[in-house]
């Protein structure tokens, strides 16, 4: 266990009035890929159009084929320790100091007087019932806008349903709540609804050699040149004028006598963003408590929007437009995605329902290869204040449970299709609007899956170095690294 102490120091607050996170009305939730699904707002972009579908009268659905990324999860197990180690040292350290607390309004200083640690690091990357309830109510939705497709029995799921996810909990059991949204009845009990899951084939591949949905793994080459490699523009930011103020903020609050390092600051946002989505929303997210989540009150609205940048800088670079392999080694999805489509517009016998689960590396890249949510110019650590409306972000594009899917539609000789991101119908590019031919989709991306050498893009040739650290030096290496970089001064 990690111990240490911290040293306070007393800092006068100015007058004015202030900020209580714990009753505002409309508090900023928008925290990158570890937003709750139930905070995607409404400017995201396309048509939220419920349960109801709209087509031509002589066009009816004939096949969906759907990506999503598994329902919210607990943090790693590596941050649930820094959590327990960390966080109960900043609130009694807040708490004991009067100059301090006084920078508190009462509810925020009340939810954090009464904060105590609530995750076990043995549940770490486990699905949480917010994830189970996020799966479940996408897959009700989708069921009811198209009945003739999803609301069917389990052997007609067991005919013309393809599930496939990777080798982790959260996507299993992710699946299974999708399965489940699906197939569940007025009346039906959970053990009877238990054991029809339990009765479809779930495809899975080991994570090394899943190319499908962790092409991100099985590649190589990405992994040599780009996954292991530091992005340059996310350390100039975190380097910057922005970060060095934000985080100069956040220790103040705390009442430290030096500034914190990036990493403690990152962890304290984790802890602010995924208590919130865990211990914040009622099932059906009508309710949403602020004073379950009581380390957000020490981030202002400006702080959680350099937060939130930073990330998509990351993600900009490592999973899409940044680096073109970000994205197109995700080609062996695109050409599952591509193939099903042909199969559903020239054969007579084909799988009518495709599910995908994978993760946020899977999803992202996938949007990439679409074309979808790419600026007009590349995010660097020098344009955030002017990127504020910028289409890559994964607050809005990429929350916990995200998703995608493509419904495919017979119109009398032809097909047409409706795409929906994150259950909201949205223009595909080249498309004069929602309801579009095949033939610009398949112009589109088809080329691209059917050149797919994942192969040949992937080959790294230096041959991986023998040996490696054991599993304690890492765990050991890890609560040093921690250690040192919290003490040290940010310069």
């Amino acid at each position: 266990m990690l111990s240490f102490s911290l040293v306070c120091f007393c800092h006068c607050v100015g007058a004015g009035q202030i900020p209580c996170y714990t009753s505002d009305p409309n508090p900023y939730r928008r925290y990158s890929t570890k937003s709750a699904y139930a905070e995607i707002p409404a400017v995201t972009g396309g048509t939220d159009t419920g349960r109801s579908d709209t087509v031509d009268a002589d066009c009816y659905p004939v096949m969906i084929w759907h990506l999503l990324r598994h329902g919210y999860r607990y943090p790693a197990d590596s941050d649930i320790e820094l959590f327990n180690a960390l966080l109960p040292v900043f609130r009694d350290n807040i708490v004991a100091n009067t100059t301090v607390s006084n920078q508190f309004c009462a509810g925020d200083l009340a939810a954090l007087r009464d904060w105590k640690p609530r995750m076990d690091p043995s549940d770490g990357s486990k699905l949480v019932m917010t994830g189970y309830e996020e799966m479940m109510r996408i897959a009700k939705n989708f069921r009811i806008k198209y009945p003739t497709l999803l609301n069917v029995s389990i052997d007609d799921m067991l005919a013309s349903f393809h599930f496939r996810h990777t080798d982790t909990e959260r996507t299993r059991e992710s699946a299974k709540s999708f399965a489940k949204g699906l197939l569940k009845q007025p009346g039906m009990t959970d053990q009877e609804l238990e054991a029809l899951v339990n009765r479809i084939p779930m495809t899975v591949y080991p994570t090394t050699n899943d190319r499908l949905l962790r092409f991100f793994d099985a590649c190589e080459r990405y992994k040599k040149t780009i996954r292991s490699k530091p992005v340059a523009e996310l350390d100039k930011f975190d380097n910057g004028s922005i970060m060095s103020e934000v985080i100069a903020n956040i220790s103040r609050r705390i009442g430290l006598r030096q500034n914190m390092n990036i990493s403690v600051s990152q962890s304290l946002w984790l802890a602010c963003a995924s208590e919130y989505a865990i211990y914040g929303l009622t099932q059906d997210s009508t309710v949403k408590n602020s004073s379950a989540a009581p380390w957000c009150s020490v981030f202002s609205q400006d702080d959680l929007k350099a937060f939130e940048y930073r990330t998509d800088l990351a993600y900009y670079y490592k999973n899409s437009y940044g680096h073109k392999l970000s994205y197109e080694q995700a080609c062996p999805l695109l050409k599952d995605f591509i193939g099903s489509i042909r199969n559903a517009t020239t054969k007579d016998n084909f799988t009518k329902v495709v599910i995908r689960v994978g993760h946020s590396p899977t999803i992202v890249p996938f949007y990439a290869n679409l074309g979808l949510f790419k600026d007009s110019r590349p995010l660097t650590a020098d344009n955030f204040l002017s990127q504020g409306n910028r289409k890559l972000r994964t607050s809005y594009i990429d929350p916990m449970a995200s998703n995608i899917n493509f419904v495919i539609y017979k119109c009398g000789n032809a097909h047409k299709f409706k795409m929906h991101v994150n259950e909201r119908e949205t223009t595909f590019p080249g498309c004069n609007g929602v309801f579009c031919d095949i033939e610009t989709l398949m112009g589109s991306v088809g080329k691209a899956a059917d050149t797919c050498d994942f192969d040949q893009m992937c080959k790294w040739p230096i041959h991986p170095s023998t040996g490696g650290a054991t599993r304690a030096d890492g765990a050991m290496t890890f609560w040093l690294m921690i250690f040192s970089k919290f003490l040290m001064p940010v310069v």
